[in-house]
């Protein structure tokens, strides 16, 4: 291959990377690296790996920031790695990259709370209390020390009215919970929809969680959630009454199949009549769509007009 062949290839990446057409990015790094005389610098490599966070393929992404560390080491690609492993939630491995942070600087209020989100994770709540009091040293309009504030009072919520805190998968099965309709829950990587392959064109959409509505052996089914509401046409849930979400959310019609080994965290349990009227919602969004596209979850409505039914729910008499 001729280096104008291979120049031209790196600027594919690059103007896709700029037009956040990140699976552009993903072919074009493909095919860059079948060139014999290609090299992999900084700048390409952060493109590559970005690219796949974005798109949701998490553990493909700590891969590839891994690989980057081992030949660019410094302090951002040292977060994103840190970053990735909580949502993956890799606690232990997280856990000693952090604290090889405080071995530096132990005083760091920021290696604290992310110390402290680690053990909140793995459902060590006093371990946690511990670093974010630590984070809460920092300077008072840091970001993570709002943070830490709001997960102390998360904590102290937890304590006297014994509410729902998040935790990891795998610390959730220890404790003897098992996945049911109405636990909200994040994932490793990127799922597909039963009606869509993308979400138009939304790179936040792999980042969201997923409300189960349904649970078989080792599948779980589920909408995403989402912050964009409709307050005239969609049911919201608030932070208010549900402290592990961050923002007002509601369902959308978009429905999915997870495995169970794909989950990575149990972020939070809404109560029965939250669930219906979420599901309510969606269903009749999914009614008011094409033909076509109600023909593609026509199982998922079967079964949600039998579970109204039965529940005696009066979101169907528009729509029998």
């Amino acid at each position: 291959m001729k280096n104008e062949d291979l120049k031209k290839v790196y600027n594919s990446i690059r103007d896709c990377f700029q037009n956040q057409d990140y699976y552009g990015v993903l072919r074009n790094f493909e095919q860059y690296l079948s060139f014999k005389n290609s090299g992999l610098t900084e700048t390409l490599m952060s493109y590559y790996a970005i690219s796949l966070e974005q798109l949701g393929f998490y553990e493909e992404a700590l891969k590839a920031y891994q690989i980057k560390k081992s030949f660019y080491n410094n302090m951002d690609v040292q977060m994103k790695i840190i970053h990735l492993l909580h949502r993956l939630s890799d606690v232990e491995q997280g856990k000693k990259e952090v604290e090889s942070l405080l071995l530096i600087e132990p005083n760091n209020s920021y290696y604290h709370y992310l110390f402290a989100k680690f053990y909140f994770l793995n459902g060590e709540i006093m371990e946690a209390k511990e670093h974010f009091n630590k984070a809460l040293l920092g300077e008072n309009n840091k970001s993570h020390v709002l943070k830490a504030q709001k997960y102390l009072l998360r904590i102290e919520q937890h304590e006297k009215e014994n509410t729902f805190l998040k935790v990891g998968y795998n610390v959730f099965l220890k404790n003897g919970h098992v996945l049911e309709p109405g636990y909200i829950i994040d994932v490793k990587n990127k799922i597909q929809y039963v009606n869509k392959t993308e979400e138009n064109g939304d790179t936040k959409s792999a980042k969201r969680p997923y409300l189960i509505w349904k649970v078989e052996e080792n599948k779980v089914y589920a909408f995403q959630i989402t912050g964009k509401v409709n307050y005239r046409f969609d049911y919201v849930i608030s932070p208010t009454k549900y402290p592990n979400l961050s923002t007002e959310v509601t369902c959308k019609d978009n429905v999915c199949v997870i495995d169970k080994n794909n989950i990575s965290s149990i972020i939070e349990k809404i109560d029965p009549h939250d669930l219906i009227n979420l599901l309510s919602y969606t269903y009749a969004e999914i009614m008011h769509s094409s033909i076509t596209e109600q023909e593609k979850r026509s199982d998922f409505l079967e079964e949600m007009q039998a579970y109204f039914q039965k529940t005696r729910q009066k979101s169907l008499k528009n729509y029998k």
